[in-house]
């Protein structure tokens, strides 16, 4: 039905083809895994304030508010609290 040169030249489009869409989801991989590592530079950062948070600041904030055995177990329970651990929601490839 085709000839020789109408068959080699489709086949070599296809390659075309498959080769063009290797390169866009090498980019796209690329792309989101960019998004996975700056995601996940905020959320270590935003688990670091807020462990903070719990280990200084709120207890300084409750020394004055509390007093007695509820200052002792309000500084008690903060600082047992674990720091968090978030993790991205991207799914890398």
């Amino acid at each position: 039905m085709y000839s020789d040169v109408e068959e080699a030249y489709i086949e070599l489009q296809k390659e075309m083809e498959r080769q063009a869409i290797q390169m866009l989801l090498q980019v796209k991989t690329q792309q989101v895994q960019e998004i996975k590592q700056t995601l996940q530079k905020e959320l270590d950062a935003f688990e670091e304030s807020m462990y903070q948070t719990s280990q200084s600041d709120l207890p300084a904030d409750l020394k004055g508010a509390l007093t007695g055995k509820a200052s002792e177990a309000a500084k008690e329970f903060l600082k047992n609290i674990k720091k968090l651990e978030l993790t991205s929601p991207v799914k890398g490839c």
